[in-house]
């Protein structure tokens, strides 16, 4: 069964590499789930998302795409959207952390050694 909320927009290379569209694929403000919107980190998804925006994350970290997601596909335009300048920082992780919510089950491997 696909439980995804959103479609998962296809996004270019040029707008991976300088995404300066991300308010058109991202979805609005007040369209995000308000536990998404709190910069206290109470879901999982927003920690995963503060790890990647602010250390990075590594190589072996896997992703697990909910049964009918491009994972591939996905992946570009999360990882797109915490790279532009376009959204204000909240408006960035609410939308990330959102994004990874409706179209992946688990991440794995996000934490660091140290964080675990």
């Amino acid at each position: 069964m696909n439980d995804f909320i959103l479609p998962v927009p296809v996004i270019s290379d040029l707008d991976l590499a300088f995404p300066a569209h991300a308010l058109e694929w991202m979805p609005p403000w007040d369209e995000i789930p308000a536990e998404f919107r709190n910069m206290n980190r109470d879901t999982e998804w927003n920690e995963i998302v503060s790890q990647w925006f602010f250390n990075g994350l590594h190589d072996d970290v896997e992703f697990h795409a909910k049964e009918g997601v491009d994972a591939e596909a996905a992946y570009r335009v999360v990882a797109a959207t915490l790279g532009s300048y376009a959204p204000k920082h909240e408006h960035k992780e609410a939308a990330a952390a959102y994004m990874l919510s409706c179209w992946f089950d688990k991440v794995e491997k996000w934490k660091k050694v140290s964080d675990a």
